[in-house]
C-alpha cells in the first residue's frame, strides 16, 4: 500500500462545520442584548396575530388597541434599549483600542492553523476539488438568498400599492392580502439571512480546503 493511499479521506461537511465553530466569549451585555432582539420579534409576532384576530372577527379593534399599542410601546423602548447597548459596546472597543477584538482573531487563526494542518495530511487534490465544489454551493446560496431578498422587495411594493388603491374603502380581500404578502415577506427574509450565514461558512470551510491543499502540494513537493 503506497503512501497516498494511506491519507485520510476529507472530513465531511457536518464535521468541518463543527470545528470551525467560535467559542462563545461573554462579550458585556450580550446576554441582555439576545433577550431584547427576542423581546421585539415576540412582541412583533403578537402584533401580527392581533391584526389577524382582527382580520378574522375574533378580537374588535378597541379590544385590539388596548393590547398593540403597549405592544409596540414595549418595540420601541427596547429599540432604545439595542441602540444604547449597541452604543456601548463601541466605546469599549474604542476603548480598549481593539485588543479584545484582536485577542478573539488572534485564537480563531490559531483554532484554524490547527485544523488546516490535521486537513492537509489528506491527498492535496481531493481537498483542492472539495474546496472547489464547496466554493461553488456557496455562491449558488448566495444567489438564492438575493433572490429571495428581491422578492421580498417586490413584495412590500405590492403593500404599498394595495394601500395607495385601497383607499378609506378598503375591500376585505386587500387588507387579507396585504397581512399575507407582509408574512410571507417576514419569511423570505428571515429565511434568506439564515442562508447567507450559511454559505458563509461554506465559503470559510472551502477557504480552509484550499490552504490545506496548498500545504499538503507542497509537502508532496518536499518529499520528492
Amino acid at each position: 500500500m503506497t503512501e497516498q493511499d494511506q491519507k485520510p479521506a476529507v472530513p465531511r461537511i457536518s464535521s468541518m462545520l463543527a470545528r470551525i465553530k467560535r467559542p462563545k466569549v461573554a462579550a458585556p451585555f450580550s446576554r441582555t442584548e439576545s433577550y431584547v432582539v427576542a423581546g421585539m420579534v415576540l412582541l412583533f409576532l403578537l402584533c401580527l396575530a392581533c391584526i389577524q384576530l382582527v382580520e378574522s372577527a375574533f378580537l374588535s379593534m378597541e379590544s385590539a388597541r388596548l393590547f398593540a399599542l403597549p405592544m409596540v410601546a414595549l418595540i420601541m423602548l427596547l429599540g432604545v434599549v439595542f441602540t444604547v447597548i449597541q452604543v456601548i459596546q463601541v466605546i469599549q472597543l474604542v476603548l480598549n483600542g481593539g485588543s479584545d477584538m484582536a485577542g478573539r482573531i488572534d485564537a480563531n487563526i490559531d483554532l484554524d492553523s490547527v485544523f488546516v494542518d490535521e486537513l492537509s495530511s489528506c491527498e492535496a487534490e481531493q481537498l483542492d476539488r472539495h474546496s472547489k465544489l464547496i466554493d461553488q454551493e456557496a455562491k449558488l446560496l448566495t444567489r438564492r438568498a438575493g433572490l429571495a431578498s428581491g422578492a421580498s422587495t417586490i413584495s412590500a411594493l405590492i403593500i404599498n400599492l394595495l394601500s395607495i388603491g385601497s383607499g378609506s374603502q378598503a375591500l376585505e380581500w386587500v387588507d387579507d392580502a396585504k397581512l399575507m404578502i407582509t408574512c410571507c415577506s417576514l419569511g423570505m427574509l428571515i429565511g434568506s439571512v439564515m442562508v447567507m450565514i450559511f454559505a458563509g461558512k461554506l465559503e470559510m470551510v472551502s477557504g480552509l480546503l484550499k490552504l490545506a491543499a496548498e500545504k499538503s502540494s507542497l509537502r508532496e513537493v518536499l518529499i520528492r
